[in-house]
């Protein structure tokens, strides 16, 4: 609500992560309330024109509003919020496509070449096949080899 009276826009693009961890929370007294219960009358187009703000309580066409929500599983999604989304499920990133995204955020960070050498030789020795890789781990891997190749060479 605070987004669309300060920008003055009625549609602007909400992104809500990792929707599948909110669970629900407890008032004190005793009330509980849900990522859900909230949503869905946000995303059926009829009770978001005439939504009403908990807080400013005044009524407001919501209906304009974008949303992406990610999970990593769709698996304990409520089904009501499920069935008002458009659900992509995307595929698991091959090695190669890994291996790519490495060397192309290793050029945008500008690592020299040692360093890189070094990361795509952990992608050629074949070590990491097994171990469940994602975009996370390797740019973790880029961080610690992006901080060695920033260090001053000790004698």
């Amino acid at each position: 609500m605070n987004t669309v009276l300060n920008a003055g826009h009625a549609g602007p693009l909400v992104v809500l992560d990792e929707v599948e961890k909110s669970g629900d929370v407890h008032s004190s007294r005793g009330s509980r309330h849900t990522l859900t219960d909230a949503l869905l009358p946000l995303q059926e187009r009829m009770t978001a024109q005439t939504w009403e703000c908990p807080f400013f309580q005044i009524k407001c066409d919501m209906s304009w509003i974008n949303w992406v929500m990610t999970a990593n599983s769709h698996q304990g999604l409520p089904a009501p919020l499920q069935s008002r989304c458009v659900v992509l499920d995307l595929p698991v990133l091959t090695p190669d496509q890994l291996r790519q995204f490495a060397e192309m955020e290793g050029a945008h960070r500008g690592l020299p070449e040692p360093a890189m050498a070094a990361v795509m030789d952990v992608f050629d020795c074949g070590a990491l096949a097994n171990a469940g890789l994602s975009l996370r781990t390797i740019s973790r891997m880029l961080d610690r080899a992006q901080t060695l190749a920033c260090q001053p060479m000790l004698n």
